[in-house]
């Protein structure tokens, strides 16, 4: 069937003519989500083709549509119909895979300061902190777009001003766009501000657009859109007043409501070959209930003529293709940048003037959501270290060494951060370490990197009494974004202990009840400010003799329990007790009994001899560790604060009295052989730390050690016997003798029994 070809006309025109007309419409709907940079991760386009018929009261029959740039959809583009009923619509939908009207982008930058690659990222704070916040629409058709509304909700965590292009309300503004014609392209700047109070991501919000389009996304249009309806043609024949002369005119009546476009009429007459009419296209429409009538042409024949005619005619079709859509953008998360920094010494007390090494180490755990991929850390080195050796520096993140390319080390002089607690020693120095050189080093939100060096004190003096070491860490997500910096939560501090290894030993050797019993004593008094580590006490006895028992005692805890053997050796058996660890001020006492022959000739003098006491290593965690550093960010310390505190310390650790060094000079100069009084009070002002090295050793020296000796062993027979002081010179009252239990005249100093002395 040859199709009229009707030509498809503007919707404004066909609408100004009456009479109904064959209503055909393509409509789409586009809902598209596309990333913050336009790119599309998912559309979807509806299409529907719908014919109605308006009239209430003729049909429509023989409907054909053609269909053109149907490429990108799923449509057939030929659709022939049978008929449309008065009122009735037909529908066909279709799907659309491809093409785009309308890009919507927007651009969030957390670092505006740099005009590099934009940043999403932002360092936790309870400070609203400025960002860059930018919406783009683009016409990407060849037709213009309408009724261009971009909408766009923020979180509380981002507060917008107002402005003059866009409408705010609540937490949504609202920019009116309007027309876009093909391949335009608009902005809208938005001052904004972002507070990260908590280190989880900031949903940043969405944005959307929405547009109309009276065409169609796919390109999709109608080629032709053809329909019968009641309609009427015939030739005119009349007979001219010569004969066989005839007037010959062609008419065509419509007889319904529709509106028809005589698109072709053709007549021949039966026996000729040219067409006595050829009309294309006639330019006037027969409107409802109307007539066309062609022009009137006389033809000779000799017979009544014949005529064979071919007319096509279609309902005028009145069609339109409309496009509506929504674009929504993926939402942008800001992460927040944070950090917990620790850094540690392996040792916070060093010795003076030893060598001392230890390890520094710095940890970094990634406590925000952003990915850390860049970090410099600004360390300072004390001055009584010497400078660090970056071949020595090794990085690692759980475990995992960094590739050394990653890490660039620089060693500046003088330190950079403290300024109080510093070291007397040396300017110290300041170190860089910049990791992330050649790429992202990826330090995930809960990881952590690791990173440590070995540290030389060669010589640290006494005056570095308190000395801190603090760092800075600036670290970011982005190679040009937002920089958090961060200090460590408690920088390490270290002291420099000026310890000396200062304390007594004597023994004393006495008989005992019977012939050939004797008792020992040993003992051995730390008088050091630190406890002393693998104390072994060592006696001999004569090989005739034989040990019956023995105990060992402590001043601070009583009776002790430690390991003792015996090996034979050609002075006699030799004994040693394992003390262990032998606190300050603490006194131990080693007391046996041993029994020999007495007619062996043995004396007790001959027995007072000491045969070693072993001691070793001070411990370094005895009372003397560093003071508590403090929590950054850090305050200034007084010296004197310092000092007061680590004399508390060390006094509430030593069960003694409290005394000054004044006193203890004051006492050791005025009287310097030790009183019994003070022998038996556990020479508690010993304990405290000797003024100066000089100081001591001249009192050292000045001091007889038999007097010394002589004393202490006074007090330790004290304890042995259950005295509280020695005996009173004058002996005005008969006593009994503590060993033997033997009656001692008034008077008398020694037991005429066992020889005891009192």
């Amino acid at each position: 069937m040859d199709l009229a070809g009707g030509k498809i006309r503007a919707p404004a025109d066909v609408d100004a003519i009456p009479g109904h007309k064959l209503v055909a419409t393509l409509e789409e709907s586009e809902n598209a989500t596309l990333t913050a940079d336009g790119e599309v991760v998912k559309q979807s386009v509806k299409g529907l083709l719908t014919l109605t018929n308006p009239s209430d009261k003729d049909r429509l029959w023989d409907i054909d549509v053609i269909l053109e740039n149907s490429d990108f959809s799923d449509i057939e583009g030929d659709l022939p119909y049978s008929e449309l009923e008065p009122g009735a619509d037909q529908t066909v939908g279709y799907n659309v895979e491809g093409p785009r009207m309308l890009c919507l982008r927007e651009r969030i930058d957390t670092w505006t300061a740099r005009d590099k690659e934009r940043s999403l990222s932002i360092e936790r704070s309870a400070d609203a902190q400025d960002i860059g916040l930018e919406l783009e629409v683009e016409n990407m058709g060849s037709v213009q777009l309408n009724d261009v509304v971009v909408t766009r909700t923020f979180p509380v965590q981002i507060q917008v001003s107002e402005g003059a292009d866009y409408e705010r309300q609540g937490d949504t503004i609202t920019w009116s766009v309007g027309r876009l014609t093909a391949g335009e392209t608009r902005t809208l700047m938005i001052p904004a501000a972002v507070t990260a109070e908590a280190v989880d991501a900031i949903d940043a919000g969405s944005a959307s657009a929405t547009y109309t389009a009276e065409a169609t996304l796919s390109g999709m249009n109608f080629g032709e859109v053809d329909a019968h309806c009641r309609g009427f043609s015939y030739m005119v024949v009349d007979e001219d007043e010569r004969p066989d002369n005839y007037r010959c005119q062609a008419v065509f009546e419509n007889r319904s409501s529709f509106t028809v476009d005589l698109t072709k009429l053709t007549v021949t007459q039966t026996g000729v070959d040219e067409h006595l009419f050829d009309i294309e296209d006639v330019e006037e429409d027969v409107l409802p209930d109307g007539r066309w009538e062609s022009d009137v042409k006389v033809v000779h024949s000799m017979d009544k003529p014949t005529f064979s005619q071919e007319l096509l005619y279609t309902v005028l079709p009145r069609v339109s293709r409309t496009t509506e859509g929504t674009v929504s953008l993926q939402p942008q998360n800001i992460e927040v940048l944070e950090a917990d920094i620790d850094k540690t010494y392996s040792l916070d007390v060093l010795r003076h003037y030893r060598r001392t090494e230890l390890d520094a180490t710095i940890e970094i755990e990634n406590t925000g959501s952003a990915i850390i991929n860049l970090l410099r850390i600004h360390d300072d080195i004390p001055g009584l270290f010497e400078a660090p050796d970056a071949a020595s520096v090794k990085a690692s993140i759980e475990g995992k060494d960094l590739n050394p390319e990653q890490v660039r080390i620089e060693v500046h002089d003088g330190i950079k951060h403290e300024k109080n607690r510093v070291s007397p020693d040396g300017p110290g120095f300041h170190m860089e370490i910049t990791i992330g050189q050649k790429g992202p080093i990826g330090l995930n939100p809960g990881q952590k990197m690791s990173i440590s060096y070995p540290l030389v004190a060669p010589d640290p003096s006494p005056a570095n009494d308190v000395v801190a070491a603090p760092a800075r860490i600036d670290f970011s997500a982005e190679r040009y974004g937002p920089i958090a910096t961060r200090s460590p939560r408690v920088s390490p501090v270290v002291r420099v202990t000026h310890r000396k290894v200062n304390y007594d030993s004597g023994k004393e050797v006495f008989p005992a009840g019977g012939a050939g019993r004797y008792e020992a004593m040993i003992m051995f008094n730390n008088r050091a400010d630190s406890a002393l580590q693998d104390v072994v006490i060592h006696d001999i006895i004569p090989g005739a003799f034989e040990l019956l028992e023995w105990k060992v005692t402590s001043s601070h805890q009583g009776e002790i329990k430690c390991d003792m053997s015996e090996e034979g050796t050609t002075d006699g058996k030799k004994m040693s007790w394992n003390i262990g660890t032998v606190g300050s001020g603490e006194r131990i006492e080693v007391i046996y009994e041993f029994k020999g022959d007495p007619e062996a000739g043995f004396k007790v003098s001959d027995a007072q001899e000491i045969h070693g006491i072993d001691v070793g290593e001070e411990m370094e965690d005895d009372g003397t560790s560093a003071p508590a550093p403090e929590e950054e960010p850090e305050e200034d310390i007084s010296e004197e604060v310092v000092e007061e505190e680590a004399v508390e310390e060390s006094t509430e650790e030593e069960s003694v009295e409290e005394s000054t060094e004044e006193e203890v000079v004051e006492e050791t100069t005025d009287d310097e052989v030790p009183t019994e009084e003070e022998d038996a009070e556990g020479e508690s002002e010993e304990e405290v730390e000797d003024v100066s090295d000089d100081e001591q050793q001249e009192t050292d020296d000045e001091t007889p050690d038999v007097a010394d000796s002589d004393d202490e062993m006074d007090a330790a027979l004290a304890k042995i016997t259950g005295a509280s002081q020695p005996a009173e010179s004058d002996h005005s009252e008969a006593r009994s003798c503590p060993i033997c239990n033997a009656e001692v005249a008034a008077g008398m100093t020694q037991c005429p029994v066992c020889s005891f002395t009192f």
